[in-house]
């Protein structure tokens, strides 16, 4: 275990989930880093996870039902918890994007698995598949592509109904893949691990392991050895290099995945624990380095966490699982963890999205220049402790003047303008 931490210490905090005032319930030890921790709804059983979320702020996921049957669900928290496809068939939810469309699957009536898409508007919608093969969706873009599998076969659904395999349009066979808002891919090939842009073709990074996300900046996290002399671990792959996320010595499981625009990575390890946590759920940032956020103490009873998403925001989703805890009883339950945050981590999350959309050519370089000397001029505020307001306020304005135009596309607006409002609301 690793000690001197330091800045670590553990703390309570109130559930925000209604339960019994007489009931006894214990909570992992918590990182201050954590904000709120909110425990999600059940529909009756004892298995819940939260799989995504969106920077909207929609939380995607399953849950069983009193029988222990998953049931796809997305949650916010003007809405609650909402029931996505029919209880006569088994269901999960894996991805959100920010107009809150849902992508899973469902058992149909023959008891094969099938990919849907869900949106308010339109409900459940079934994805072509040959009608005898099974399928899932499990990651939606802003401009609606869906990346999922057919007979475990990467494919993405493309908004015009075209399925494309991923294997033909990278040019190689490859398995396992991820992809970014801008249609990025990674994932593995018979060569190793692999990433694949439009700009810059196919690209076999030189790691034995397994790529586990990607951010819309093209860096990578993968769980591998980035080095001969280092025993397998999670680390985050940059232009710059491979930077392990853990210290030595390493031993049992420890996995990452996704990673924000901020650099922020986030996993599940049994090593580098403070004292006193058997494993932990963490967060790990080149800025940060490695920050553990709750705990995992077999001897108090059992906690075993495991987190499968995270926004620009910080917000994390994933399950922890409880061992005789009240008023759930053991099992799984869903939950949501916003992480504390200060205006920086939404300068540096816009600053990487204006960026990308120029470097896609989504956005002319005229005008993501003029979005970044927005942001340098709010940076230079924030290092001068000044407040800032009115040229946050003259960023949000380019932003929306730039999408009423059609100089940038909604689907690419929409998430700056949400983290320009969280901006807003941080230099307050």
């Amino acid at each position: 275990m690793r000690t001197g931490l330091g800045g670590v210490v553990c703390l309570l905090f109130a559930l925000c989930v209604a339960v019994d005032a007489d009931a006894q319930h214990s909570l992992p030890a918590m990182s201050p880093a954590v904000e709120t921790f909110t425990i999600l709804p059940t529909l009756g059983g004892q298995d819940a996870f939260a799989t995504g979320v969106s920077e909207a702020g929609h939380v995607v996921g399953w849950a069983a039902t009193e029988d222990e049957t998953p049931h796809a669900f997305v949650w916010t928290r003007a809405a609650g918890l909402r029931e996505l496809v029919s209880r006569v068939h088994r269901s999960a939810a894996y991805g959100v994007n920010d107009y809150g469309q849902v992508v899973g699957w469902f058992e149909n009536e023959q008891g094969i698995q099938r990919a849907f898409v869900w949106s308010e508007r339109k409900g459940v919608t079934e994805l072509p598949a040959p009608a005898a093969s099974t399928s899932t969706a499990r990651f939606i873009t802003n401009t609606g592509r869906i990346l999922g599998e057919i007979d475990n076969e990467d494919v993405v659904w493309e908004p015009d109904g075209t399925v494309r395999p991923v294997s033909a349009i990278v040019g190689a066979p490859v398995n396992g893949v991820l992809m970014n808002q801008f249609g990025d891919f990674v994932g593995g090939s018979w060569a190793g691990a692999f990433r694949w842009t439009a700009r810059t073709g196919f690209e076999i990074f030189n790691i034995p392991g397994y790529t586990t996300g990607i951010n819309d900046a093209g860096d990578v996290v993968a769980v591998g050895q980035p080095d001969p002399d280092v025993t397998m671990q999670p680390f985050l792959w940059t232009a710059a290099g491979a930077r392990a996320m853990l210290h030595p010595p390493i031993g049992g499981e420890n996995v990452a995945g996704p990673v924000n625009n901020v650099r922020q990575a986030i996993g599940w390890a049994e090593s580098d624990t403070p004292d006193g946590w058997d494993s932990m759920a963490f967060l790990w940032s080149p800025a940060t380095g490695l920050v553990p956020i709750w705990a995992t103490n077999g001897e108090d009873g059992g906690f075993l966490s495991a987190t499968a998403g995270i926004n620009d925001q910080a917000t994390m989703v994933g399950m922890i699982e409880t061992d005789n805890v009240t008023p759930f009883s053991g099992g799984r339950v869903a939950v949501v963890v916003q992480l504390r945050t200060t205006p920086a981590q939404f300068t540096s999350a816009m600053r990487v999205r204006i960026t990308a959309a120029a470097r896609h050519g989504l956005l002319a370089h005229g005008h993501s220049r003029a979005l970044l000397a927005r942001l340098d001029q709010i940076e230079r505020d924030l290092r001068r402790r000044h407040a800032g307001l009115s040229h946050v306020r003259d960023l949000q304005r380019q932003i929306s003047a730039l999408g009423r135009t059609g100089a940038l596309p909604d689907a690419f607006g929409l998430p700056l303008r949400i983290l320009a409002a969280k901006l807003i609301d941080s230099v307050r």
